[in-house]
């Protein structure tokens, strides 16, 4: 009896040890079934970011580098890690570095530094090379991929304007981007005069505590495409004008290239150097504004819309006067006037120029997408030097992401047949979150998931009928600036016109 027990025990023992051997191999089969999977899945969102990089760096063989031969880091390498590092959603610079380390890793392989002050380091001393590097491709990129939104009315217009992003109050950022005159400029001596009795009571009670430093950012901006061109940074109390004019003579523009710009772009320097590259512009000006008509001998009684630009000073240095074209235009209640050096009406009416003007608030959108949507009212860095970089690195960061959106969302509708939507209709916070979600969600294991071009395609602003106003319930503080006003147009007097003959310039071409 014991023996049959024995031998019943046995083969019980067996049969269990065939099931659970049964089951390992199933588990096993399984389990490298899920791998597949996961390995696919893992796979797609690295390799989705890492063609959108390629897309907009381009090969990395063809990144030319200026590293020194003991440097163990390589060009493309150190700008990912960035751009990542800079992209990060976290507040802290070095949580921030830590996120676009792990992700630089999972999506490039490899990382140029494994320290935050290495990477910092470098980024200070190659920043200025590197951002002229990754701008010239860019460039080239948003010609090519913006097809017809590349010229409007034949023109390519470029939007210029200026703005002042916050960093921390720091002796080294003080220094380097406060104003040495701050309390004592036009403006402020006009405030002090308006309010001269209160003002000086509220100081002696409170005193004001020293200015925030900011960092001036002045932008030329492609208002087709909604991209920004190219950039310069400087002190709170830098001149945007003078901007301009150094990235005109630096920077590389196309062909047909029309500048416009509020009431602050004006000048005679500041157009001529327009005109002198070959470009043209078309501005608002204001009071602060004087010219001159029927000035040429040229000029037919019926053209009263041309006026000069012939300042005193350059008349006593026999400079030539700009002839120019003067829009009267009607923005709201407000009567306005606008400036171009398209004298020719067929090829810019003033129809076409109104609308051309009005476009420029997009880049007062672009400021609003850097400060709010993006999160960089105010840097992180406590160095002048840093923040600076910090600044570079997220215009730059912005530029390529809101470029691959607009590549993903122009190839849709081509591929639908469906017409070119304006790009004003991408949303940049759909697009940023779209970014963000495929890199902290690297290792995601479901492949049901939306992919990065899916996402980016499905951001765009809402186009319902609102029920109910958006406007604020309160009002913002409005600003004790005098307003633009109209230019001052006065008839050429004898004098001006004997002084034009004497200079050798008979007509005004």
């Amino acid at each position: 009896m014991s023996k049959k027990l024995d031998s019943h025990e046995s083969s019980k023992a067996k049969e269990h040890a065939r099931q659970r051997k049964f089951n390992r191999a199933k588990r096993k089969v399984k389990s490298e079934s899920q791998r597949q999977h996961y390995r696919k899945a893992q796979t797609r969102n690295a390799k989705e970011i890492r063609s959108a990089i390629d897309w907009v760096l381009g090969d990395e063989q063809a990144v030319p580098t200026q590293a020194h031969g003991n440097t163990g880091w390589k060009t493309m390498t150190l700008m990912i890690q960035a751009l990542l590092w800079i992209f990060s959603d976290k507040d802290k610079l070095k949580d921030a570095f830590d996120s676009g380390t792990r992700q630089c890793k999972k999506v490039h392989g490899r990382i140029a530094f494994s320290s935050y002050s290495g990477l910092i380091k470098a980024l200070v001393r190659w920043t200025p090379w590197l951002s002229e590097v990754l701008l010239t491709r860019i460039q080239k990129q948003i010609e090519t991929t913006a097809g017809k939104l590349w010229r409007t009315t034949g023109w390519v217009v470029m939007a210029v304007d200026g703005s002042r992003d916050t960093t921390p109050r720091t002796l080294s950022n003080e220094k380097a981007f406060c104003a040495p005159n701050h309390g004592h400029g036009k403006t402020a001596r006009y405030r002090k005069k308006k309010t001269k009795g209160m003002r000086r009571q509220a100081i002696e009670k409170n005193p004001p505590a020293p200015p925030v430093p900011q960092i001036w950012i002045t932008m030329i901006w492609h208002v087709a495409t909604q991209l920004t061109w190219c950039w310069k940074l400087g002190p709170s109390n830098a001149s945007e004008r003078a901007h301009v004019q150094e990235m005109l003579e630096n920077g590389e523009f196309p062909e047909k290239t029309l500048f416009t710009g509020d009431a602050g772009f004006v000048g005679y320097e500041f157009w001529k150097s327009i005109i002198d590259g070959g470009h043209h512009f078309l501005v608002r000006v204001g009071a602060n504004v004087n010219l001159l008509h029927s000035l040429g001998y040229d000029v037919e009684p019926d053209e009263d819309n041309l006026v000069y630009c012939w300042p005193k000073d350059k008349r006593r240095e026999g400079m030539r006067p700009l002839k120019l074209r003067m829009i009267q235009i009607q923005l709201g209640r407000k009567k306005a006037v606008l400036l171009t050096s398209v004298l020719d009406e067929k090829k810019l009416t003033d129809k076409q120029a109104l609308v051309i003007y009005k476009s420029r608030w997009g880049i007062e959108l672009e400021f609003r997408n850097l400060k709010q949507t993006y999160g960089r009212r105010q840097l992180r860095c406590r160095q002048s030097i840093r923040a600076l970089v910090e600044l570079h690195w997220s215009i730059l960061s912005i530029l390529i992401v809101k470029l691959y959106a607009l590549k993903v969302h122009l190839a849709k509708k081509r591929r639908r047949g469906d017409p070119v939507a304006m790009p004003g209709r991408i949303s940049f916070a759909g697009v940023v979150r779209s970014f963000q979600r495929i890199l902290e969600n690297l290792n995601e294991t479901d492949l049901e998931e939306p992919s990065l071009s899916e996402m980016l395609g499905d951001a765009l602003i809402d186009n319902y009928e609102r029920k109910s106003s958006k406007e604020a319930r309160y009002k913002p503080n409005k600003k004790d600036k005098p307003r633009c006003g109209l230019p001052n147009v006065t008839r050429a007097t004898k004098e001006d016109r004997d002084r034009l003959q004497k200079l050798g310039f008979c007509t005004v071409a």
